[in-house]
């Protein structure tokens, strides 16, 4: 799962670099590091310094300083404002951070960074915006150019094992020209769950090439390791039960509430971490593992057995062009034009593991090329199948124009109206009212409403 969250300060720099992270250098595993083309250019690579990341917090990015200038009524001085960055969280499901923690498996370490990553060239090459005059009015430009700031944590505030990459967007992308300007987000918030099904299927993905077996959790393409049932789970899912508590006295569920809800009550039941010597709370995971009879040796034998056999033969493995057409198929029978966010996080949450996600963005891109797929406006698209019959239905209408007996006229319509409203006491909507008029006293064959 992820949230995506504005940062309030450049003050905050600070919480990125906290203690909670133990991954080493020695383990070929940073806490932390540069990614984007931005940072390429800036010459921001490897490990963070924090001098470095607070500069581009502030918007001091090269030799430009970005923001705008606004009075301070206070001093009555004019004052640089700018907006600092957005972190995007890549939360693991809790099963693969008790693989990654507890058990100590480098190569499902190495998953989740490449699931983060793959998410973020998704983001970098499609959501990644400026704003500019072009002919005199303000649009969105792409520019498939960030600055981002990865910072790997491996604990929740309640100190159980919790996997999770803080993606920090700085607030400054570089056009074609050169030129560093502020980063619109709109799109980033907007396509919040396109983002995160890309990150949760590439994990399934990359954790099946390790023949790690897995449970669907529900349509919406989540999962767990088989191997570690709910139970276990709840065990090391203090946070969790806390959020769960504080939205169910905010009269919510867990479950259907949203994410805006859900971070909301994060925030509420936040406490600070404690500091802890890692060692120490190692020890006490695998005691709290052992407690809970998860057994690692047996769930990652059982993934070297499979290995070694030559892997599970999946009966139900899709293709990308599969992916799409079940999205296509199950929302467009609901909605005749649907957005390419939500046929992309359809296809990837019904394909969770069975399809990468770049060969399910190939076969959508491939669609739209071979005309299978129809844009219609915006972001938004439709079948050539569904648009021909819409048209089809549009020449009916059309044709019959004109070919029919009125039913009645327009002065009955309104008197039965009245009466309709004064007999049962109810009002009809100027809506209603028209559409009912327009049906009675039309001379075509056909109405559309």
């Amino acid at each position: 799962m992820i949230s995506v969250n504005n940062i309030g300060s450049a003050d905050r720099a600070v919480h990125y670099f906290s203690a909670d992270n133990y991954y080493t250098q020695d383990d070929g595993l940073e806490m932390s590091e540069w990614f984007g083309k931005g940072a390429v250019n800036l010459v921001l690579k490897g490990k963070i310094d924090e001098q470095d990341f607070s500069a581009c917090m502030e918007g001091k990015i090269g030799t430009q300083e970005l923001g705008r200038f606004a009075l301070n009524q206070a001093t009555n001085e004019a004052q640089r404002e700018h907006r600092t960055g957005t972190d995007i969280t890549f939360s693991a499901p809790k099963s693969v951070s008790l693989l990654a923690e507890v058990a100590e498996n480098r190569l499902v370490l190495e998953a989740l960074e490449h699931a983060v990553k793959v998410a973020l060239q998704y983001t970098k090459e499609n959501l990644a915006q400026t704003r500019q005059m072009v002919n005199g009015k303000v649009e969105c430009v792409t520019t498939k150019n960030i600055v981002a700031a990865l910072f790997r944590h491996n604990t929740c505030r309640d100190l159980d094992p919790q996997t999770h990459t803080h993606a920090v967007f700085i607030n400054a992308t570089q056009r074609d020209d050169g030129q560093w300007r502020s980063m619109f987000n709109d799109d980033i918030f907007k396509s919040q769950r396109i983002i995160g099904a890309i990150y949760t299927s590439e994990l399934a993905s990359s954790l099946q090439k390790l023949r790690f077996e897995l449970t669907r959790n529900d349509s919406k393409g989540n999962f767990e390791i088989s191997g570690i049932d709910r139970v276990q789970i709840e065990q090391f899912s203090q946070c969790r039960a806390e959020i769960k508590t504080a939205l169910e006295e905010l009269g919510m569920d867990i479950n259907t509430a949203s994410a805006h809800a859900k971070d909301m009550a994060a925030l509420i039941t936040r406490e600070k971490k404690t500091d802890v010597a890692h060692d120490a709370l190692l020890d006490k995971w695998k005691y709290r593992a052992g407690a809970a009879w998860i057994d690692f040796v047996a769930i990652q034998s059982r993934a070297e057995l499979i290995k070694e056999s030559g892997g599970v033969k999946r009966l139900d493995k899709l293709s990308g062009r599969q992916a799409i057409e079940f999205a296509t198929a199950h929302l467009i029978e609901r909605e005749v034009v649907v957005s390419k966010r939500d046929l992309l996080k359809t296809s990837l949450a019904h394909s969770m593991g069975r399809v990468a996600p770049r060969a399910v963005i190939h076969a959508f891109d491939t669609l739209v090329k071979e005309g299978d797929l129809v844009h219609v406006t915006d972001d938004h698209y439709t079948t050539a199948k569904m648009l021909n019959s819409e048209r089809w239905a549009l020449e009916q209408i059309v044709g019959q124009k004109n070919q029919s007996a009125q039913i009645m006229s327009p002065d009955a319509v309104s008197e039965k109206l009245a009466h309709a409203e004064a007999e049962y006491g109810i009002r009809f909507t100027d809506g209603q009212a028209n559409a009912i008029s327009k049906v009675l006293t039309t001379e075509d064959r056909f109405v559309a409403i």
